[in-house]
């Protein structure tokens, strides 16, 4: 049993672009004089180390290209630099770190984004990552785990900790971030580091994420031969409420025909979630196996997640594509603790979006995975400048629309303005809120209009955005 190494692709990514924080020419220090403080201090001319050690400071490095040299110096050394008519200027030695947190395609395709926006991000749900093990890495928190093959759950290997990363790398403005980067993940060690593994050691990792109440596992691993056992821990771990999650394989290419039936075990077993591959183009990735028994796709071709040595990198394979489930199936399991593993895989085909042939197809199985989501809602004022008029006179209608949540404007959002009496329709047009998340419509009556009542019925609609429909009553007389 294995993972696919065939389609085992690794890029190293070293984030080393630096963010600096500007600084101005007047420096403020702390307190305390007799602290050190780094410095970097450029010289009108040539460097004089001597400039700091005559003040109990201390020199860090030169530089003769720009003539400044850096160092730590005591608070009450200051004063005094400034007042060196050899120094240009005197400013911190600032920290650095890496630029920024990239978000990974696959992480933005699967719209993890807007699901943390809803306040899905996996908190309280328990991972088993059954893998190669996870390595320490900065944008990782490992919860613990249990190694069945060596001494140690710790990563020699690079997938446990990739497939770790695409699951629940933090969300810490630097590095990745996962799926689900409040889920509490495990390392659960069942492949040695040259990826390979015996089912006795799956099973091993089953029966230790079922002892200690594991939420789901994530097997991105596999094998064509059936195994007896294998099945029966699986299905036990399904009756503990336990959502198992498993790669496909890795046994395709474009050309082989939707008969084909090449998916891996466990993933071919009835109580886990098999998951197939696609690209950027969410196209069938040419190496993701194909069979009735594929529930979901998700994304496999060049992913950046966590790797080992506290890097990052790139894979491909289906074992990438089936940590993004596993995510998604996290932040329902936050919001849902108590449904059934059925009631949630139920939830997570409402969002999928569909791919190949309409319905479950042998490809995509039922779509491509999406990270669930609540919807916002409007708040709405609808009001006319009168509520009672004569022909001639302009109806003017105005609807300011707000974010329920946070009270603020929405743009942009559709408003379908219907003006009816009970001899039919008047008037039915649409138009958009300005940037105060306002609608203005001005209607002229005039001698063909009857008199009485006249319903206006609005409905205010925008993509994320729950419906809502606003009416009010004016008269003509």
């Amino acid at each position: 049993m294995k993972y696919g190494k065939h389609v085992y692709r690794v890029f190293f990514i070293f984030l080393c672009s630096i963010l600096i924080v500007p600084c101005t020419q007047n420096i403020t220090y702390g307190k305390n004089s007799a602290s050190k403080k780094h410095v970097i201090i450029i010289f009108k001319n040539n460097i004089e180390k001597n400039t700091i050690t005559q003040l109990d400071g201390k020199v860090k490095h030169s530089f003769h290209s720009i003539s400044a040299i850096a160092g730590e110096v005591p608070q009450s050394a200051i004063s005094k630099l400034q007042a060196n008519d050899q120094i240009a200027k005197i400013e911190p030695d600032q920290k650095v770190r890496v630029s920024g947190q990239i978000r990974d395609w696959g992480v933005s395709k699967v719209q993890a984004p807007r699901a943390w926006s809803s306040h899905f991000t996996g908190k309280g749900v328990k991972i088993a990552v059954l893998d190669t093990g996870i390595a320490k890495h900065p944008d990782l928190s490992i919860a613990g785990g249990v190694s069945m093959v060596s001494k140690s759950y710790n990563d020699t290997d690079g997938h446990g900790t990739h497939v770790a990363g695409i699951i629940a790398a933090k969300n810490n403005k630097i590095g990745v971030v996962g799926v689900a980067p409040d889920a509490q993940i495990y390392a659960v060690k069942v492949l040695k580091s040259d990826g390979d593994g015996y089912i006795s050691d799956v099973i091993s990792g089953i029966e230790w994420s079922i002892k200690h109440h594991m939420n789901i596992i994530n097997m991105s691993f596999g094998t064509l031969d059936y195994s007896e056992a294998l099945k029966k821990e699986v299905d036990k771990a399904s009756r503990n409420g336990i959502l198992v999650v498993a790669a496909a394989g890795n046994h395709s290419n474009s050309k082989t025909s939707s008969k084909t039936d090449n998916i891996d075990y466990p993933a071919r077993l009835s109580s886990t979630v098999a998951v197939g591959g696609v690209g950027k183009n969410l196209k069938k990735a040419s190496f993701s196996s194909i069979g009735k028994e594929i529930e979901f796709t998700a994304p496999a071709v060049d992913i950046l997640s966590t790797y080992i040595g506290n890097q990052y990198a790139w894979m491909d394979g289906t074992s990438m594509a089936t940590p993004f489930v596993t995510g998604a199936l996290a932040l329902l399991k936050q919001e849902y603790p108590h449904l059934s593993n059925q009631a949630l895989i139920a939830k997570l085909y409402t969002s999928t979006i569909d791919l190949g042939a309409k319905g479950k197809d042998h490809y995509y199985g039922y779509g491509f995975v999406q990270a669930p989501y609540i919807k916002s809602s409007f708040s709405t004022s609808l009001k006319t400048n009168q509520s009672t008029y004569k022909r001639g006179n302009t109806v003017q209608i105005t609807e300011n629309v707000l974010n329920a949540n946070s009270k603020k404007p929405v743009s942009d959002a559709n408003v379908k303005i219907v003006i009816t009496t009970i001899k039919g329709v008047v008037k039915n047009t649409t138009t958009k809120t300005n940037s105060k998340g306002t609608i203005t419509y001005k209607l002229t009556t005039n001698s063909h209009f009857y008199k009485g009542q006249y319903l206006i019925t609005t409905t205010v609609s925008k993509s994320g955005y729950n419906t809502k429909i606003a009416s009010k009553t004016i008269v003509l007389n």
